[in-house]
């Protein structure tokens, strides 16, 4: 009994430190943000939403996480690269440490961004585009504006701390290691395949 409660942790273990399962892990959680972030798009804007009934907000969340995974997947796009490549560097701690990084910084634009569209919102009645840079580029006080809109919408601000606070909290950096004995084409092949 002893040996198979031995046998699941360290299976458990390896499963936690898969490379693929912590790249799934980690698109979850951001999965998880942007629905909170959708939430609080909501509440933020409530006003502007009179006629949405509870089984109507849920269709469009059910919408909206059809588009985040989309959106999410181009996000971290260089991150499932660097995770999915059938090469060993990425058992190399320092290639994890710079897709981490990676990680944490697309998908911390991507918070930051959601969180400037709750209020955007409410002066344009449309979500942020590209166009968003072409309104502000001849704004000489830019700086300005936008330390006065972390100021006047602080909760969005505390909001956006708190889901950034989140992000970093709940990454999981696995520890992957290749299979002791394994051949180098069992390697290279069985890798390959899960790369494509």
């Amino acid at each position: 009994i002893d040996q198979i409660q031995l046998s699941g942790f360290e299976f458990l273990n390896q499963l936690k430190n898969n490379i693929y399962v912590a790249a799934i892990y980690n698109l979850f959680v951001v999965m998880v943000l942007f629905m909170l972030c959708r939430i609080a798009f909501y509440f933020v804007n409530i006003d502007l939403f009179p006629d949405i009934t509870f089984s109507r907000f849920l269709t469009i969340c059910k919408g909206g996480v059809m588009f985040d995974i989309s959106g999410v997947l181009y996000l971290n796009l260089v991150y499932l690269l660097m995770l999915s490549i059938p090469f060993t560097i990425r058992y190399n701690q320092g290639y994890l440490k710079i897709a981490k990084i990676i990680f944490l910084i697309t998908n911390s634009i991507g918070i930051v961004a959601n969180c400037m569209d709750m209020v955007y919102f409410k002066y344009t009645n449309r979500r942020t585009t590209s166009n968003f840079f072409d309104e502000f580029s001849n704004e000489n006080n830019l700086l300005k504006i936008i330390g006065n809109g972390l100021i006047d919408y602080w909760y969005v601000t505390l909001l956006g701390i708190f889901l950034l606070f989140l992000l970093f909290k709940f990454y999981h950096n696995p520890s992957p290691k290749k299979i002791a004995g394994e051949k180098n084409y069992i390697y290279y092949s069985r890798n390959a395949i899960a790369f494509l």
